[in-house]
C-alpha cells in the first residue's frame, strides 16, 4: 500500500489520459478515482491509529500530537517532517486559505456530496453515490489537476463515511445518549452524528486542497479526530449526568 500511495501522490496532480489510448474521458477519470480510493485509506488508518492511542474516550486527549505521530511514524513514506505537518495545520487554519478553499470548485463539489448524504443510510453504496456526483459532466471536464483534487476529496469522504459506518457504533456503544426509550439505537441521532463527522473529514480535506494531496490527507485526519473527540466527549458527559 505504501508503494501505491507514493505512486499516486507523485502523479496525482499531473496525470492525464494518454492521447494515444483508445479510452473515454470517463474511463480515465474512473481510473483516477480508483487510485484516489487506495490513497484515501491513509485517512481511515489515521483515525484507527488515533482510536488505538487513546482518542475518543470522552477525555481530552492530545489528539494533535497523536495525528502528527501517525504521519511521522506510520506514514513515513510521505517524507513529512513535524515542522511541515505543523505548517499544513496552521495554513489550513488561516482565514485566507479557508476563504480561497470555500470559493473553489472543490467547495461546490463538497456541498453537493453533503447534500446527497442526507439520503444515506447503513445500506447505501457510498462509493457509487459519491461517484455519481464526481462523474457529472462539469467535473469530468475539469483540467487534470482540478479533477485529481476532486477525486481525492471524494475518496476521502467515501473512506470516512465507510469507516464510521463500521466503527462509530462500537466507539459510542456505552453512551446512553444514542439509545431510544425502548433500549435500541436511536438511528436518527446516530446517523446525524456519523454524517457530521464525515462532513468534518470532507471539509478538512477541502481546506487542505490548496496544499496538495498531503495537505488534504493531514487536515482530513486532523479534523476527523477533532470532531470525533468532541462527539465522544458530549456522549460521555451525557452518560455521567444521567447516573
Amino acid at each position: 500500500m505504501k508503494k501505491l500511495c507514493l505512486i499516486f501522490i507523485s502523479v496525482l496532480f499531473v496525470t492525464g489520459c494518454n492521447q494515444e489510448q483508445v479510452v473515454t474521458l470517463k474511463d480515465c477519470r474512473n481510473k483516477v478515482f480508483s487510485d484516489a480510493l487506495i490513497t484515501a485509506k491513509v485517512h481511515s488508518n489515521g483515525i484507527e491509529y488515533a482510536r488505538l492511542n487513546g482518542c475518543f474516550q470522552g477525555n481530552k486527549s492530545n489528539y494533535e500530537q497523536i495525528v502528527k505521530k501517525f504521519f511521522l511514524e506510520d506514514c513515513s513514506f510521505f517524507n513529512l517532517s513535524e515542522e511541515e505537518i505543523t505548517s499544513i495545520i496552521l495554513a489550513t487554519e488561516n482565514p485566507f486559505v479557508r476563504t480561497k478553499s470555500e470559493e473553489s470548485i472543490c467547495a461546490e463539489f463538497m456541498d453537493q456530496i453533503i447534500d446527497k448524504s442526507a439520503t444515506f443510510d447503513r445500506s447505501t453504496d457510498f462509493e457509487k453515490e459519491v461517484s455519481s456526483v464526481l462523474m457529472q459532466e462539469k467535473y469530468l471536464n475539469c483540467d487534470d489537476d482540478t479533477f485529481a483534487k476532486l477525486a481525492l476529496l471524494a475518496a476521502i469522504y467515501v473512506d470516512s463515511i465507510t469507516y464510521w459506518n463500521s466503527n462509530l457504533e462500537e466507539i459510542l456503544k456505552s453512551s446512553i445518549s444514542t439509545k431510544s426509550e425502548e433500549g435500541g439505537w436511536d438511528w436518527d441521532i446516530f446517523w446525524y452524528d456519523l454524517k457530521e463527522i464525515a462532513k468534518a473529514d470532507g471539509i478538512g480535506a477541502l481546506f487542505g486542497s490548496l496544499l496538495g494531496p498531503n495537505g488534504m490527507l493531514v487536515t482530513a485526519v486532523m479534523e476527523s479526530v477533532k470532531r470525533t473527540e468532541e462527539v465522544a466527549e458530549e456522549y460521555y458527559e451525557n452518560k455521567e449526568n444521567s447516573n
